[in-house]
């Protein structure tokens, strides 16, 4: 389902930052419009909502009545990744978030936010996923005001991208996959602003 998640695990050695951010705001999509169903949305809904607390598919196939291996198949079916890389992926996805809205936070605390239990590991983590060092993204952000909703999320991404495919630090993309990625981020963001309510809000389906 999620073809950059997929590649993350099953292929490539490092991943790519805009594609990342790509996949998660488009699983919030369909999170949103309950594309997503019972027992996998439960599972999604308590890690983006609350990351720090989340107890395991364990904990939410006691929740769900259902089997933790149960549960694990389901999530790889409707997301594409087990739950346990699908977890790795959104920490560092919620790591860039705070690079971007919190722009005077230490690396100590933006890796404390997003589940790391130090700043090396969130280091590590966050160059497989993404290609890049956290402290580099914070420089190659910095002297840009990026809007706080998703849409300023997006263009952070992809001012990132820009500067390291400048520096030499990440190959310029096809031409045509770069359409498609910004075809595909386009319409999940028009999606988002124009019917997202808050995540929290979103309760288990009927």
């Amino acid at each position: 389902m999620i073809s950059y998640l997929q590649g993350m695990v099953e292929a490539r050695p490092t991943g790519d930052l805009v594609e990342l951010v790509n996949e998660v705001l488009e699983l919030r999509r369909r999170l949103v419009q309950d594309e997503i169903p019972f027992p996998t949305r439960t599972a999604l809904l308590q890690i983006h909502t609350n990351l720090l607390g989340f107890q395991g598919i364990r904990g939410v196939a006691e929740q769900t009545d259902c089997s933790p291996s149960h549960l694990r198949e389901h999530f790889r079916v409707h997301v594409g990744v087990s739950p346990r890389a699908y977890l790795q992926a959104f920490r560092a996805f919620v790591a860039f978030e705070q690079l971007v809205r919190t722009p005077g936070l230490s690396i100590e605390h933006v890796a404390e936010a997003a589940g790391y239990s130090c700043r090396s590991s969130l280091g590590h983590a966050f160059r497989r996923h993404t290609g890049l060092p956290p402290g580099w993204v914070r420089r190659a952000l910095r002297g840009n005001d990026f809007s706080p909703d998703v849409r300023g999320l997006v263009e952070a991404a992809v001012r990132v991208r820009q500067v390291a495919e400048k520096e030499g630090r990440a190959a310029p993309l096809p031409l045509d996959r770069a359409r498609e990625i910004r075809l595909r981020i386009l319409t999940t963001v028009r999606e988002l602003q124009r019917r997202a309510p808050p995540l929290h809000s979103l309760g288990r389906p009927p």
